[in-house]
């Protein structure tokens, strides 16, 4: 017969199939939230302070998390140019953040041109 493994200082394996605890998968805590969800908020945010975008640094929770959802939109945007245009028209109707999202789209445009002369 084989050697069992063996677990720390010689006692059982603790692998064996039968020491594996079930663990179960914990549910997202609500339904996931579409992008139309996000940028109402955001719109919301921005009416009530004065015109200022939330900043994903902030120590408020709520402005950090709008923050960060707006700063994955400029990536994906700048990086891979992959959003739909009704979602940039969406965020146009921002007045905070038309400029920002022209100002995301020539990044983009400048990365593309580069690419497209670069050297291989």
């Amino acid at each position: 017969a084989a050697a069992r493994p063996r677990g720390p200082e010689g006692g059982a394996d603790p692998w064996h199939p039968g020491r594996l605890e079930i663990v179960p998968v914990r549910p997202r805590p609500g339904p996931r939230l579409g992008f139309d969800h996000y940028a109402d908020q955001v719109e919301e945010f921005c009416l009530a302070h004065g015109g200022v975008p939330p900043k994903q640094s902030s120590k408020d929770p709520e402005e950090r998390r709008l923050g960060k959802w707006l700063s994955r939109w400029q990536q994906d945007y700048c990086t891979r140019g992959v959003q739909r245009p009704e979602q940039q028209e969406r965020l146009m109707a921002i007045p905070a953040l038309a400029e920002r999202i022209l100002l995301w789209k020539d990044i983009y445009e400048a990365r593309t041109d580069d690419a497209a002369i670069a050297p291989v």
